[in-house]
């Protein structure tokens, strides 16, 4: 009985989550499709570079992965400032404050993933369609990926980490000497 109940005050949590960030989720699938398939060739197009379209898709790709790091960051503090307005929400909840928060760093670090996953895809597949570097297998080139990906991941939770600490800390500190602990 007890683990349905907890199971089941997750399952609400994230439905909550969803409720809170769903057009900001949803902006950023579209934003990360445009990014990776309709800005090289749109500034192939106006600057009229040189290089083929496959260059200018890994650069902006590799700026957009490295942006990534920090969506992760701007969810959860979103979903915390949102929540801040509310302190009734924090007070009366019924699950601890690992739950709440917890809820919060985990559907945030999911919906990086989910955005890593689909602009890994849509990278390596307009990369296999241009036909990039013939010179590189498909294995190779999707490993490497990957492996990119992974690692973004991976640097995204902990800039969300970090950024938790530091923001937890300025909250303590806020609450004790005001407006000085800017």
């Amino acid at each position: 009985m007890g683990k349905s109940i907890e199971h089941g005050s997750w399952k609400g949590l994230f439905q909550k989550e969803w409720a809170l960030s769903k057009w900001e989720v949803i902006t950023l699938v579209f934003l990360n499709v445009a990014v990776v398939l309709v800005l090289p060739a749109i500034i192939s197009k106006v600057f009229d570079t040189p290089q083929d379209i496959s260059e200018s898709m890994l650069v902006i790709a590799g700026i957009w992965v490295v942006t990534h790091m920090f969506i992760g960051f701007k969810l959860l503090f979103s979903s915390l400032r949102h929540e801040m307005k509310r302190p009734d929400v924090w007070l009366h909840s019924p699950g601890s404050i690992f739950q709440l928060v917890g809820a919060k760093a985990i559907f945030a670090a999911f919906i990086t993933a989910v955005l890593l996953l689909l602009g890994g895809v849509l990278l390596g597949i307009s990369l296999f369609l241009t036909k990039a570097n013939p010179l590189n297998s498909l294995t190779d080139g999707a490993l490497g990926l990957v492996s990119v990906l992974i690692a973004s991941f991976l640097i995204s939770i902990y800039v969300m980490a970090i950024g938790f600490f530091f923001w937890s800390i300025y909250q303590v500190l806020r609450s004790r000497i005001g407006s000085i602990s800017v």
